[in-house]
């Protein structure tokens, strides 16, 4: 049994997915090891931090209540842990959602899961107001946004994690420097999804629950490279072999599929099975 004794992100950097980052490295550190578990402490009232913990399948083992005066208050401190044998399985038990992201008017598609299980979607939300309600009802601990979550530095045409990922996997897009965006029709996507993100925090979506996804890659590595087959027929038929419960019975659109693709790489991210390029997390195996 490995413990993990402190955690801490400096306030600046906050928000950036860098205490998830910290977490599944402990995580990987561990099982690197041969431990069979790994456990920590946190404050009962740390309301992220538990939830950050809770998506990579730790639970609650121990309480010691009251144990600190914070602010007038007293507050519980609690042991939580991980089983490392499970592959953190824990994670399916979660909800997540996946957003495909297109330009303001197509609009976004969303799906939710609750491990094998759609549970919502996948549907149509046309604006940005639409999504983070739609989300925000539904208590995601992870949200996976098929839309870049930042631009590529000042005086780049794209971002290290994207060309990394084009050697690494498949071709994607390039995301240029935030200036180039504006009054560029075919970037409208991108302002749109990082509408989103913003909308998503605000409305109490914590940053490190809210990841940037490609499903391309993700059906890359499901079902191999495309290889000028028809994307509707490649990615139909690799959702078809993924066994999923409740999809609807009516024809799926490419974007709802994406939306769906993206759902799943957030129950992987949830029980720590993706590997990231940058802030792009992609399956680290084919399910």
């Amino acid at each position: 049994m490995l413990e993990v004794k402190g955690l801490a992100v400096d306030p600046a950097r906050q928000g950036e997915g860098v205490g998830a980052a910290l977490l599944d490295a402990a995580i990987a550190r561990a099982r690197e090891l041969g431990m069979r578990r790994l456990v920590l402490r946190v404050l009962s009232g740390n309301a992220a931090a538990r939830r950050l913990y809770e998506g990579r399948g730790f639970k609650v083992e121990g309480r010691v209540r009251e144990a600190f005066l914070l602010e007038g208050s007293y507050v519980d401190d609690l042991t939580m842990g991980i089983d490392l044998t499970r592959r953190a399985r824990p994670g399916r038990l979660v909800t997540v959602v996946g957003i495909d992201v297109g330009g303001r008017r197509k609009g976004f598609h969303g799906c939710a899961l609750r491990g094998d299980d759609v549970v919502a979607g996948p549907l149509r939300l046309p604006d940005v107001a639409s999504a983070t309600e739609w989300v925000t009802a539904l208590g995601p601990a992870v949200v996976a946004l098929d839309s870049p979550k930042t631009c590529a530095p000042e005086g780049e045409s794209s971002r290290a994690g994207e060309r990394d990922l084009a050697r690494a996997i498949c071709g994607i897009r390039w995301t240029p420097e935030r200036s180039r965006l504006a009054g560029n029709p075919y970037y409208e996507w991108v302002e749109h999804g990082l509408e989103l993100y913003d909308a998503l925090f605000a409305a109490g979506i914590d940053r490190d629950g809210l990841i940037e996804v490609f499903p391309t890659a993700a059906w890359t590595v499901w079902a191999g490279l495309r290889a000028g087959r028809p994307r509707s027929e490649w990615s139909a038929n690799a959702l078809a072999g993924l066994g999923l419960g409740g999809l609807p019975s009516r024809h799926l659109t490419q974007d709802d599929r994406d939306a769906v693709a993206a759902a799943i790489v957030a129950r992987l991210h949830a029980e720590g099975l993706t590997q990231a390029f940058g802030e792009i997390n992609v399956p680290a195996d084919p399910l």
